[in-house]
């Protein structure tokens, strides 16, 4: 597993960088990264459905891509065309950059798709034995330094049919760590657990990108839990990636703003452009949004008072991350 020499402050409980500078690095190293994953008009057809319909994605080196869609949008089947599980119809595949020999790049991808089948009375340490002998990568001191890493080498003698659900997720999750892979994909990892267990996940997911530069896909339907980790998102919906986003990008488009409510809009604008904002928009029935100097909310109160503007109500909004995807989704819930 290559380890990544530059150290950046998270804070994890919040899902943010402590130094706004740390975030601007990831996002320059994330420009000039290679590509881990593309795909080229990738489709797959079951019968007379198309399951992946045309589907043009890009992950780059990494990245924490979550891949948001609802139940049948496509999203268990391309992981499986990617993993060479099932056999695109139409389209091509690049992994780790290239086309060619994608069997022996597949060697450098773990992943947690389908449960794997591990013995109800064996350890943790013992099931991960058995699994690394049948993959030919069986190291006792890496297996044992992948438990702790998971947070289960408290857990040395307890049977696998006593653990919690989040601890099997854990251990799912060392299982597809095995071989050191340099790309993770995880397909629902989080579904069911309870929020303790989410939390351990997730800190997880971020210290292996963060701390060992792993390249990590991830499929979720819990948008908010999703948005503490990841850096890219694709949208899909009946097969098709109907969208891809920076976290940046996504950041610039779901900002948080005042919203105004006034009785000369005309005024309140040539006020709010007197204090320096610059992204300011006019809605019908005396609305104004303004999406900068969110930290002059008191003195935008004071001095709208001041030029004579009436104002029904001034409230601070936050970006609603979730709100966006489901919208694009065509509004309901996943």
């Amino acid at each position: 597993m290559e380890e990544n020499n530059q150290n950046f402050e998270f804070d994890f409980a919040n899902g943010k960088f402590k130094n706004e500078s740390d975030a601007t690095q990831i996002a320059d190293r994330r420009e000039n990264s290679a590509d881990v994953v593309k795909t080229n008009g990738l489709c797959k057809i079951y019968k007379d459905k198309l399951a992946v319909n045309d589907v043009y994605a890009t992950i780059k080196k990494g990245d924490i891509y979550g891949l948001i869609g609802k139940n049948g949008a496509g999203k268990t089947t391309l992981f499986k065309l990617l993993l060479g599980l099932a056999k695109p119809n139409q389209g091509t595949l690049e992994l780790f950059g290239s086309s060619e020999n994608l069997l022996e790049s597949r060697k450098k991808i773990g992943y947690l798709i389908e449960y794997p089948a591990f013995a109800a009375k064996l350890t943790a340490y013992e099931n991960l034995k058995y699994l690394a002998l049948q993959k030919g990568c069986f190291d006792d001191a890496k297996i044992r330094n992948l438990i702790d890493l998971v947070g289960l080498g408290g857990e040395t003698t307890k049977k696998f049919s006593d653990y919690s659900l989040g601890m099997k997720q854990r251990l799912g999750i060392a299982f597809a760590l095995l071989g050191e892979p340099e790309l993770l994909i995880l397909d629902e990892p989080v579904n069911g657990l309870d929020p303790e267990a989410i939390q351990a996940v997730r800190n997880l997911l971020i210290r292996l990108n963060r701390e060992k530069g792993m390249t990590i896909l991830i499929s979720s339907h819990l948008i908010s839990e999703l948005s503490k980790v990841a850096t890219c998102y694709g949208v899909m919906a009946n097969g098709k990636l109907i969208k891809q986003i920076t976290e940046d990008e996504l950041n610039e488009t779901v900002k948080p703003y005042i919203k105004l409510m006034v009785d000369d809009t005309a005024k309140t604008v040539e006020v709010l452009k007197s204090m320096g904002a610059t992204k300011i928009k006019l809605a019908n029935s005396g609305t104004v949004f303004c999406f900068d100097i969110l930290d002059k909310l008191t003195e935008v109160s004071k001095n709208l008072a001041t030029a004579g503007v009436v104002i029904f109500s001034i409230t601070e909004v936050d970006g609603d991350v979730e709100n966006y995807f489901i919208s694009l989704l065509g509004g309901a819930t996943l």
